[in-house]
């Protein structure tokens, strides 16, 4: 004797499956953001090493309101969105 798959729909079981699965991708997404950096920060002519150690150091003391400044951008590019931005 075979049993067939309950075909009930569960909000709950769904929910659980919709979980299960954002949390397998959050960590490659994570994962693939972070591997840019260095690749960001040689392209705008910073070396990655210098670039992180320095990130790395400053990071603890860092204000959250203006992490967006820790980013792998030359100064000259940093300026530049300043101005543009207000």
């Amino acid at each position: 004797m075979t049993t067939t798959p309950s075909k009930h729909y569960s909000p709950h079981r769904a929910r659980q499956e919709k979980l299960a699965v954002h949390r397998l991708r959050t960590p490659g997404k994570r994962a693939a953001a972070i591997q840019t950096l260095p690749g960001t920060a040689n392209l705008h002519g910073l070396t990655p090493t210098e670039w992180l150690a320095d990130t790395l150091e400053k990071l603890p003391a860092w204000p959250n309101s203006r992490i967006d400044e820790l980013l792998p951008f030359a100064p000259e590019d940093i300026e530049a969105l300043l101005k543009k931005c207000g």
